[in-house]
């Protein structure tokens, strides 16, 4: 990661977004939902506290949970997965090559191997095919 990270600037959201999946369970748990949404489309931060309801029901205050979309919608953004400050609009992310080798290896670390590398859900996450990775 270190590595990547102070070589490319540019891949660092890409990155940070990589390794928070790792490690935070309720942007794990929704991220099919934010790539299941059409190139163009938007999302709003009520959709996004519906997804975590109904993974999470009732454990969080309605405070916490808007709070919680707000900043999963911001992650989701500043990673290059949506675009606009308001409307958060869905567009395909620009992984740098360093940003698919540390999908890779974050693939191997979770036992995959070979050619299933490229089908990881870590490949998935950069909005590649198996072929373009």
């Amino acid at each position: 990661l270190l590595y990547i990270w102070k070589r490319d600037d540019e891949a660092r959201p890409l990155l940070a977004l990589l390794s928070s999946y790792c490690r935070d369970s309720i942007l794990h748990d929704t991220a099919q939902k934010f790539l299941s949404i059409p190139y163009g489309d938007a999302i709003t931060r009520e959709v996004t506290e519906n997804w975590i309801n109904s993974l999470e029901p009732d454990r969080f205050s309605e405070a916490t949970l808007a709070a919680t979309a707000r900043n999963l919608n911001s992650s989701w953004t500043q990673s290059g997965h949506f675009s606009g400050k308001v409307q958060k609009v869905r567009q395909p992310s620009k992984p740098s090559a360093g940003v698919v080798a540390y999908a890779l290896f974050l693939a191997y670390m979770d036992g995959i191997r070979g050619m299933q590398l490229f089908a990881s859900e870590y490949i998935k996450i950069l909005d590649l095919s198996e072929h373009e990775a």
